[in-house]
């Protein structure tokens, strides 16, 4: 707990609600007033002035929340904007309302990470973000500031709470894990929470993200020849990347014909959506897409295209024939070449996960049961999932990854 004088409240008070933002004095009356609803939580308040009750009507609170929207600082104003929806739904402040008393431990925690005047006030944001989507009943994030109303009337320290928010996280994410519930992704969303009251409860320091380096950029830069053209209006410059298959013994036309397509002049330029249908940009597309259905028109003898899926099944069951007859020499051939097919991995990528410790492995993983152990695959399907609110219920597929067990035949060859 920190003790906190008149002036620290108000310079904290003046960054969470400028003086420009709409009913700012009114506001930040409210959040003194609010905060002495449960004294001595994260905050010594014993030197704050007494505030009086601030009354708001709803069409005042649908006011200055609109103010907000069209001078589009929800980011800025997010404690202006989460009080007015919270005085909203759950009415005037009431000292024995669970709710008002979760959102006077709730505005200690802001106000203890603006205190802190770092990098961790981004976080103030994101508290911000959690209550305003828990108060729509058809969110999912709903369930989530109830907990946190229960957990908080549960608990009356910071660090009980703090501990009721980590079990919660816990079993939510073992749940959803387990596939008990429907993946809402609500794990990730308390973690940002939890974060939050760490930051305030063990006085955590904030680390950014570190950048280096690394082999794979300096092989891509390799890679990479530029040549220079003179103009007579701007100078030009073109890259060429060079096509190298040396690991490999697939035919150089091959390779040439399933190479990726030319890059666009700025591939991080996210065309508008007035421009993204122009004419140009179809033809772009066009072109590579037709580049693409060419190279299966070569028909090439190493692409599975050419076969039927009987023939794909007779190739996999010879394969395992000469698996199961094969010695210790050349059996870890035959079963590369069978995760190849059942992963739709190249040869390459599986030699290579194999080669790793089982601790620094992506997609090969290692599972460890009650009575035994075994190694899966980690497939991930490409596309986006839905995640709207009110589509939840009714989708079909809810991740894009799931676990496939490799043979128990093949197994012991994994480790």
């Amino acid at each position: 707990m920190v003790n906190i004088n008149n002036d620290k409240l108000r310079t904290a008070l003046d960054k969470l609600v400028p003086a420009r933002s709409p009913a700012s004095l009114k506001i930040q009356n409210l959040i003194i007033y609010v905060v002495s609803l449960k004294p001595g939580f994260a905050l010594n308040s014993e030197f704050i002035p007494k505030s009086s009750e601030m009354i708001f009507t709803i069409n005042e609170c649908d006011d200055i929340a609109d103010a907000i929207v069209k001078a589009k600082k929800i980011e800025e104003w997010a404690v202006s904007y989460m009080l007015v929806l919270f005085y909203k739904k759950y009415g005037a402040v009431d000292s024995k309302s669970h709710a008002w008393q979760f959102m006077s431990a709730y505005l200690q925690i802001i106000l203890r990470i603006t205190l802190r005047e770092d990098k961790h006030f981004a976080k103030v944001n994101q508290l911000g973000v959690r209550v305003r989507m828990g108060l729509n009943v058809h969110n999912p994030q709903y369930e989530i500031l109830n907990d946190l109303i229960h957990i908080h009337n549960q608990q009356n320290t910071l660090a009980g709470v703090l501990n009721g928010i980590r079990q919660y996280e816990t079993l939510k994410k073992q749940s959803e894990a387990s596939g008990e519930v429907i993946n809402k992704n609500l794990a990730g969303k308390i973690g940002r929470i939890r974060l939050a009251y760490e930051v305030v409860a063990e006085d955590k320091k904030f680390v950014g993200k570190t950048y280096s380096k690394t082999s794979n950029n300096e092989a891509f830069k390799s890679n990479l020849d530029k040549f220079y053209y003179d103009s007579e209006d701007e100078p030009l410059r073109a890259t060429a990347f060079g096509i190298k298959h040396q690991n490999d013994n697939v035919s150089y036309d091959e390779n040439l014909a399933d190479d990726d397509p030319e890059a666009l002049l700025d591939n991080d330029f996210k065309p508008s959506k007035h421009t993204a249908k122009s004419s140009e940009l179809q033809q772009w597309k066009l072109k590579n897409n037709y580049r693409h259905a060419r190279r299966n028109g070569f028909g090439f003898p190493t692409s599975l295209r050419q076969l039927s899926l009987a023939n794909i099944q007779m190739l996999f069951n010879r394969l395992w024939q000469l698996l199961m007859i094969s010695n210790d020499g050349s059996r870890s051939s035959y079963t590369v070449i069978l995760i190849a097919l059942i992963s739709g991995r190249r040869v390459q990528d599986v030699i290579y996960e194999l080669g790793l410790d089982k601790g620094q492995r992506t997609w090969l993983s290692y599972k460890k049961g009650i009575n035994s152990s075994y190694h899966t695959l980690n497939i991930t399907v490409n596309v986006t999932t839905n995640r709207r609110s009110h589509l939840l219920p009714h989708r079909q597929s809810f991740d894009r990854e799931f676990t496939l067990p490799i043979p128990i035949e093949i197994q012991s060859d994994v480790c």
